[in-house]
Protein backbone atom coordinates (compact mmCIF):
# COMPACT_ATOMS: atom_id res chain seq x y z
CA UNK A 1 0.00 0.00 0.00
CA UNK A 2 2.86 2.40 0.70
CA UNK A 3 3.73 2.45 -3.02
CA UNK A 4 0.32 4.00 -3.79
CA UNK A 5 1.27 6.99 -1.67
CA UNK A 6 4.32 7.68 -3.83
CA UNK A 7 1.84 8.93 -6.43
CA UNK A 8 0.20 12.37 -6.43
CA UNK A 9 -3.39 11.13 -6.56
CA UNK A 10 -5.56 8.09 -6.08
CA UNK A 11 -8.96 7.14 -7.57
CA UNK A 12 -11.92 6.94 -5.19
CA UNK A 13 -12.22 3.15 -5.44
CA UNK A 14 -8.54 2.75 -4.52
CA UNK A 15 -9.01 5.31 -1.73
CA UNK A 16 -11.89 3.25 -0.30
CA UNK A 17 -9.61 0.19 -0.36
CA UNK A 18 -6.81 2.17 1.31
CA UNK A 19 -9.20 3.14 4.12
CA UNK A 20 -9.99 -0.54 4.61
CA UNK A 21 -6.23 -1.04 5.01
CA UNK A 22 -5.98 1.65 7.68
CA UNK A 23 -5.42 4.91 5.80
CA UNK A 24 -6.94 8.03 7.36
CA UNK A 25 -9.40 10.11 5.31
CA UNK A 26 -9.07 13.86 5.80
CA UNK A 27 -11.93 15.97 4.41
CA UNK A 28 -10.83 19.57 3.75
CA UNK A 29 -14.19 21.00 2.64
CA UNK A 30 -16.11 23.62 4.62
CA UNK A 31 -18.18 22.59 7.66
CA UNK A 32 -21.51 22.93 5.77
CA UNK A 33 -20.18 20.81 2.90
CA UNK A 34 -18.94 18.18 5.36
CA UNK A 35 -22.29 18.07 7.19
CA UNK A 36 -24.19 17.72 3.91
CA UNK A 37 -22.48 14.39 3.30
CA UNK A 38 -19.08 12.92 4.16
CA UNK A 39 -17.25 9.62 4.14
CA UNK A 40 -17.90 7.59 7.29
CA UNK A 41 -14.85 7.82 9.53
CA UNK A 42 -13.42 10.88 7.76
CA UNK A 43 -11.72 13.56 9.85
CA UNK A 44 -12.72 17.14 9.06
CA UNK A 45 -10.25 20.02 8.85
CA UNK A 46 -11.19 22.79 6.44
CA UNK A 47 -8.52 23.81 3.96
CA UNK A 48 -8.88 27.39 5.28
CA UNK A 49 -7.75 26.35 8.78
CA UNK A 50 -5.05 23.97 7.58
CA UNK A 51 -2.12 26.46 7.38
CA UNK A 52 -2.56 27.63 11.00
CA UNK A 53 -2.99 24.09 12.29
CA UNK A 54 -0.34 22.44 10.12
CA UNK A 55 2.24 21.64 12.85
CA UNK A 56 -0.45 20.10 15.08
CA UNK A 57 -1.92 18.13 12.17
CA UNK A 58 1.50 16.93 11.05
CA UNK A 59 2.19 15.57 14.55
CA UNK A 60 -1.23 13.91 14.74
CA UNK A 61 -0.82 12.10 11.42
CA UNK A 62 2.96 11.62 11.38
CA UNK A 63 2.67 7.82 11.34
CA UNK A 64 -0.43 7.57 9.14
CA UNK A 65 -1.14 7.33 5.46
CA UNK A 66 -3.51 10.23 4.83
CA UNK A 67 -6.04 10.44 2.01
CA UNK A 68 -7.21 14.01 1.37
CA UNK A 69 -10.57 14.77 -0.21
CA UNK A 70 -12.65 17.86 -1.07
CA UNK A 71 -15.57 18.29 -3.44
CA UNK A 72 -13.70 18.03 -6.75
CA UNK A 73 -10.00 17.54 -5.98
CA UNK A 74 -8.69 21.11 -6.27
CA UNK A 75 -8.61 22.10 -2.57
CA UNK A 76 -7.42 18.67 -1.53
CA UNK A 77 -4.54 18.89 -4.01
CA UNK A 78 -3.40 22.13 -2.35
CA UNK A 79 -3.80 20.55 1.09
CA UNK A 80 -1.69 17.56 0.04
CA UNK A 81 1.15 19.88 -0.99
CA UNK A 82 1.06 21.57 2.44
CA UNK A 83 0.91 18.26 4.30
CA UNK A 84 3.73 16.69 2.31
CA UNK A 85 5.90 19.75 2.96
CA UNK A 86 5.42 18.98 6.67
CA UNK A 87 6.39 15.32 6.19
CA UNK A 88 2.89 13.82 6.18
CA UNK A 89 2.39 10.80 3.89
CA UNK A 90 -0.60 12.35 2.07
CA UNK A 91 -2.28 11.74 -1.27
CA UNK A 92 -5.10 13.49 -3.12
CA UNK A 93 -8.34 11.63 -3.88
CA UNK A 94 -9.04 12.28 -7.56
CA UNK A 95 -12.48 13.67 -8.32
CA UNK A 96 -13.29 14.29 -4.65
CA UNK A 97 -16.68 13.71 -3.08
CA UNK A 98 -18.38 14.17 -6.45
CA UNK A 99 -16.58 11.08 -7.78
CA UNK A 100 -17.06 9.22 -4.46
CA UNK A 101 -20.84 9.71 -4.69
CA UNK A 102 -20.95 8.81 -8.41
CA UNK A 103 -19.32 5.46 -7.53
CA UNK A 104 -22.04 4.83 -4.95
CA UNK A 105 -19.55 4.64 -2.06
CA UNK A 106 -20.87 5.19 1.48
CA UNK A 107 -21.77 8.71 2.61
CA UNK A 108 -22.99 9.88 6.01
CA UNK A 109 -24.86 13.13 6.71
CA UNK A 110 -24.51 15.30 9.79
Amino acid sequence: MKSLFARKSLAVSAAADAMQDGAVMLDVRTRPEFKSGHIPGAHHISVQSLPQRLPQIARRYENDRVLVICQSGRRSSAAVRLLRAEGVDAINVTGGMAAWKRRGLPVRRG
